[in-house]
C-alpha cells in the first residue's frame, strides 16, 4: 500500500494573519524551525502562504541591526 500524505504532514500547523508584520512573521518561523508559513483570515481559512525565501534580504532586515546578522 503506497504511503499517505497523513503520515507526514504537520498537524500542529503554526499560521499567522495577514495584518501581522514581516519581523513577526520572520521570528516566528525563526523560533519555531519552520520555512513556511500559511497565512489565514480571522474565519481560519487558508488565504495564502509565505517562505522565508520571500523574506531573505528584504530591505527592513537591513535597517533592524538586531536581525541583520540573521541573514549573513
Amino acid at each position: 500500500m503506497p504511503t499517505k500524505v497523513s503520515e507526514y504532514m504537520t498537524r500542529k500547523v503554526i499560521t499567522i494573519q495577514p495584518e501581522a508584520g514581516l519581523r513577526e512573521a520572520f521570528f516566528l518561523m525563526r523560533d519555531e524551525a519552520i520555512r513556511h508559513l500559511p497565512v489565514t483570515n480571522e474565519a481560519g481559512e487558508l488565504i495564502g502562504i509565505v517562505s522565508d525565501r520571500e523574506l531573505r534580504r528584504p530591505g527592513w532586515v537591513d535597517e533592524s541591526p538586531d536581525i541583520g546578522h540573521e541573514y549573513n
